[in-house]
């Protein structure tokens, strides 16, 4: 009896010994970090930026001031970065001790959007861009312009815009409108044409049926927005 009460205490002192020993453990290893001599040796001393050239260095400098070498995390930088729209995507590289890299993948704007009496960019994700972060040549190459007249901005309408103009390309759109239940297109030609927003793939489908048998530079005006029938004039 005498002997299993020992064992259990044995065991029972092993148990808080191993406890104390993990609690001194990671006292230490958070603690660690802000020693002097240590903070020092993991600091990031260098941080060079690839892919843009939009983030000043005064930004890098403060998105990085509180991080160590060893320990910075994409997510952190991320999280540090979000207001910074143009940004798609980063990638950190650790080089030698005390360098970083950070390697970003830039959004590239694809038309122009009217959206709430405001006008700026949109890029493929949907995402709207403010137009003072690209530079005058850059927005130059943007040819197609979407006015937005609802409310509420839905990504799901960029995408509905890039299908159209997938496949529609030959046409030379120059202008989306959007409106309730509606995405009107405007060509080179100023041809309008109408597709619903609720029912786009039926939509595209009836286009193509419509222009496989006629030719649209002959209408001003073709509607392909409802169900069983297409309303053009020339």
């Amino acid at each position: 009896m005498r002997k299993k009460r020992i064992k259990k205490k044995n065991k029972k002192n092993k148990i808080i010994l191993i406890a104390s020993w993990l609690t001194l453990c990671a006292a230490f290893g958070y603690f660690l970090p802000t020693l002097p001599a240590v903070k020092d040796f993991i600091k990031i001393n260098k941080v060079k930026v690839e892919g843009t050239k939009r983030l000043k260095p005064e930004v890098v400098k403060k998105v990085f001031e509180n991080e160590n070498w060893f320990l910075v995390k994409e997510d952190s930088i991320k999280n540090k970065l979000k207001n910074y729209k143009f940004i798609r995507n980063i990638e950190l590289e650790r080089d030698k001790l005390g360098e970083i890299t950070i390697k970003v993948e830039e959004r590239h704007p694809f038309a122009y959007i009217k959206y709430k009496n405001d006008i700026n960019v949109v890029d493929g994700d949907g995402i709207i861009l403010n137009r003072g972060f690209f530079t005058k040549k850059e927005l130059k190459n943007v040819k197609t312009v979407i006015i937005y007249n609802e409310n509420n901005f839905k990504k799901e309408a960029i995408e509905n815009v890039l299908k159209i103009r997938e496949n529609f390309k030959d046409l030379g759109i120059k202008k989306f409108i959007i409106n309730m239940s509606q995405i009107a297109v405007v060509t080179d030609g100023n041809q309008t044409l109408v597709f619903s927003k609720d029912d786009l793939k039926s939509s595209i489908k009836r286009a193509k049926l419509f222009f496989s048998e006629k030719n649209p530079k002959n209408y001003k005006y073709i509607n392909f927005s409802f169900d069983s029938m297409v309303v053009a004039r020339r």
